[in-house]
């Protein structure tokens, strides 16, 4: 992490990114979510045909809104939410997880 005009950014070189990853930041990536949730989808998070058993990946998950709530609304599957920060909630259903570093031995 670096700081930088006030405001905390992801690392420096391969692993950075161009946004900011404060507080500031992530409030307002949680209200962006809400916004498109609540205004223009409101009946689904995603289109899922074969929900038993299935097992989902959200690549640059960042706050792991969208990872919790489709762990919590679809119980029998398995969602892996993966980013570069380490900004998401440690309380999460029990079948979601977040990591930083993604292998295939993951999914």
């Amino acid at each position: 992490m670096c700081q930088e005009n006030g405001r905390i950014y992801q690392g420096q070189g391969i692993n950075s990114y161009i946004l900011p990853c404060d507080e500031t930041e992530q409030d307002c990536l949680d209200f962006m979510h809400a916004l498109v949730m609540k205004a223009l989808w409101p009946a689904r998070l995603g289109h899922i045909p074969h929900a038993h058993n299935g097992r989902f990946l959200d690549l640059g998950c960042g706050m792991g809104i969208w990872v919790i709530e489709m762990a919590e609304a679809y119980l029998n599957t398995y969602v892996l939410g993966v980013d570069i920060s380490v900004i998401q909630p440690d309380f999460h259903p029990p079948n979601c997880a977040f990591v930083v570093s993604f292998d295939y031995e993951h999914f």
